[in-house]
């Protein structure tokens, strides 16, 4: 095997396992905080197929919505230097 497809491989086996750790870790911090309520919070939201269906497609609108604006303004500020 080439010598980069190995280091590209093991990076990103690397990426994947911090990822999952960091996941664990604030989920972890959330129950800590929060206890019981963000639990009953989400079930309250997702109880039915339909209502996590809509909740789902809600957020997903709202925070693709807001990334696609952070890159718009970081490439019209990279188009002005």
């Amino acid at each position: 095997m080439d010598q980069q497809f190995v280091s590209i491989l093991v990076s990103l086996i690397a990426i994947i396992f911090v990822f999952l750790f960091a996941i664990k870790k604030f989920s972890n911090q959330i129950q800590h905080l929060l206890g019981n309520k963000f639990k009953d919070l989400i079930e309250r939201f997702t109880n039915t197929p339909i209502k996590g269906t809509l909740e789902e497609l809600v957020l997903h609108l709202l925070f693709n919505q807001a990334l696609q604006s952070l890159l718009c303004l970081y490439h019209l500020w990279m188009l002005e230097f």
